[in-house]
């Protein structure tokens, strides 16, 4: 089996996250793999990561703004993609997507393609790409989502009928370090970022901290707007209290040392970041937005809240702070779910298992 992947990544995220996963899938499977990326996507870990995982790159021009527009993008799509295709001969083509509208026009290359959208669009497709979307399904190309909520929206608004849909959640890497509950620390992790709503976030935290003394809320991760709530955390001369920790590869460390979890996202197709909270037995408070409530079940893994709704974030993080036993609880029943939904294993299953039923019809 050889397996083209036409991978959108960044230097973090759940995009990046997926390429590894899928990577190793390939490794572990003896999968032919090779990858096509844009030169501006040549970055020192990913490059390491393909050499390591064995995987063979093709590289091709930058995408400029104008083919990111959904009219536009398949002119780009073709000639990005079509030198590699025939090149490389693949018997499937992964590509793995955090776009919706981009990369469309290679679910009409003659071999069967995996479109594998990590977001999904918020409102009704212009009716050429709706149309494309329809009429690529009825070949042996399947679309994959991350959540039930993804693939609603999916079908809703770029015409992909439901049957040819399929959910296959994020993964966690296995836990290598363990709780030790020793601070009071909140952790979010993710893009600051406006759909991850970093005002509400400030908010909170402000209120959380000034009932509980001991309190300390940390964001690891990067993004548009880290330096202006960097800003702002100084001008309230709550640095140590309220800290924006940039980007780290270290980031077991943060969960391991983290008593709970907190995500006030306004958008969400699934939330990696809450699985891996969960793999690492932490409770979490978070939105109930996109496809938060299918990782978080509210009042049994952790809480969720209407999203932007601050007194009800607080109200569930202190009462999770004076509860011991319920955040202990909490905590063990998301590690199970995590473990039941989320993990390698199980993703790893139903990736081999698309790929040899797009390759048996």
């Amino acid at each position: 089996m050889k397996i083209l992947i036409i991978p959108e990544y960044g230097t973090f995220g759940g995009t990046l996250t997926f390429l590894k996963r899928l990577l190793y899938i390939h490794n572990k499977n003896n999968i032919e793999t090779a990858v096509l990326i844009q030169k501006n996507q040549q970055i020192p870990e990913t490059m390491a990561l393909f050499k390591d995982s064995g995987a063979k790159v093709y590289t091709s021009s930058n995408r400029f703004k104008l083919f990111l527009h959904p009219l536009f993008s398949p002119i780009f799509d073709l000639f990005f993609c079509w030198k590699a295709f025939v090149s490389y001969r693949p018997d499937i083509i992964v590509v793995s997507n955090g776009s919706p509208g981009t990369m469309l026009s290679v679910l009409f290359f003659p071999v069967p393609v995996i479109f594998v959208m990590h977001s999904y669009p918020r409102k009704k497709m212009l009716l050429p790409i709706r149309f494309m979307c329809r009429m690529a399904s009825r070949y042996q190309n399947r679309f994959v989502t991350v959540s039930q909520f993804s693939k609603e929206n999916i079908n809703r608004f770029m015409g992909v009928p439901l049957k040819h849909i399929e959910v296959i959640y994020n993964s966690f890497q296995p836990i290598k370090t363990y709780i030790n509950n020793k601070n009071a620390h909140i952790l979010t992790v993710g893009h600051v970022e406006w759909y991850k709503d970093p005002e509400c976030w400030l908010s909170v935290a402000k209120k959380v901290i000034d009932k509980k003394q001991d309190v300390r809320f940390l964001w690891v991760g990067d993004g548009e707007l880290l330096r202006s709530f960097k800003l702002k955390i100084h001008e309230l001369g709550m640095e140590s209290r309220i800290v924006m920790c940039g980007f780290s590869n270290q980031i077991e460390n943060y969960y391991a040392d983290a008593i709970l979890y907190f995500q006030p996202s306004l958008l969400e197709s699934h939330g990696i970041s809450v699985v891996e909270a969960m793999a690492h037995g932490l409770p979490c408070v978070t939105s109930d937005a996109g496809g938060l409530p299918e990782s978080v079940v509210n009042g049994e893994t952790g809480f969720t809240c209407p999203p932007n709704d601050v007194e009800c974030f607080v109200s569930r993080i202190i009462k999770l702070l004076d509860d011991d036993k319920l955040r202990e609880k909490m905590g063990q029943c998301g590690k199970l779910r995590a473990e039941i939904l989320f993990s390698e294993e199980v993703q790893e299953k139903k990736m081999i298992s698309l790929y040899t039923s797009v390759l048996q019809k």
